[in-house]
């Protein structure tokens, strides 16, 4: 058995044309490291025809796991560390498109080096306390702003700063990601059953990042250039929500939202995932 899992998450209600795509990518991109894919099937019942998937996957060796389509992304992944005994695991969300072709062994490169705990293609620092902050002042500072809104912003604000640091709030993104399994027993994980949930996984004071800082471990990004970006480097990788994102190994749908947008759009969310 290969020591590195590839595990991509294959969601029924989002059809077959984002795995038709992933598919492609992973075929015109071999990775440069010997691994083994495991499909997670979510929500799909065994008895399913999955003919149409299958035929996709023809001639690449694989695994399935099946799940049922309850929780988010982050569960679903958590009960494949539970389930299976490879070493490190690289978890890919289901509109995940590679774009290199040694993707896999520039991640695992890294990820395999004393004193670094996580690994990522993307990571930022957007707070979500600090963007519902600066709304909320938006609406305050509005005469006959609607005042049940005002008033539904600022409890959320209040709930929300016990969850999330301010700005900047470093955070490797979950769309794709590789931990190994000695470090990923280290940590603890809560049931991710909802959007907050997620958002408390991915950004929130015990992050997934958080916690590998916690154990004095380095949370990286790798570009495309084969280059890990420790946390205060994360805008110069060029990889999320900066420039062209020339540097990007692994895009997902927030990437390609990005790159679809005017310049106007792209200052925004420029500004959200780095200040600036």
């Amino acid at each position: 058995m290969a020591n590195v899992c590839v595990a991509h998450l294959v969601r029924a209600i989002n059809g077959i044309e984002p795995f038709k795509k992933f598919i492609e990518s992973y075929k015109s991109n071999q990775s440069g490291l010997e691994h083994e894919l495991l499909i997670i099937y979510k929500g799909f019942n065994k008895n399913d025809d999955l003919f149409q998937y299958e035929q996709i996957l023809a001639d690449i060796p694989n695994k399935t796991f099946f799940v049922q389509d309850i929780g988010l992304d982050i569960s679903t992944y958590l009960k494949v560390l539970k389930s299976f005994g490879h070493e490190y695991f690289c978890f890919l969300n289901s509109f995940s498109i590679i774009l290199d072709k040694e993707w896999l062994a520039k991640m695992y490169s890294h990820a395999s080096r004393i004193g670094v705990g996580l690994v990522g293609a993307t990571g930022s620092y957007e707070s979500i306390f600090t963007d519902l902050k600066e709304q909320y002042k938006i609406i305050k500072s509005k005469n006959g702003y609607n005042k049940k809104l005002r008033w539904q912003v600022y409890c959320r604000l209040i709930r929300y700063r016990f969850f999330f640091l301010p700005f900047p709030n470093y955070h490797i993104r979950s769309n794709s990601f590789m931990i190994s399994a000695s470090v990923a027993r280290k940590l603890q994980f809560k049931k991710v059953m909802t959007k907050l949930d997620a958002w408390k996984f991915e950004s929130g004071k015990k992050s997934l990042t958080q916690q590998v800082l916690g154990i004095n471990l380095l949370p990286l990004v790798i570009g495309r250039d084969g280059s890990a970006y420790e946390k205060e480097e994360w805008f110069k990788s060029n990889t999320f929500w900066h420039g062209g994102q020339s540097n990007l190994l692994i895009s997902d749908n927030q990437t390609r939202f990005y790159m679809d947008g005017d310049k106007e759009a792209k200052m925004r969310q420029k500004q959200l995932a780095w200040g600036q």
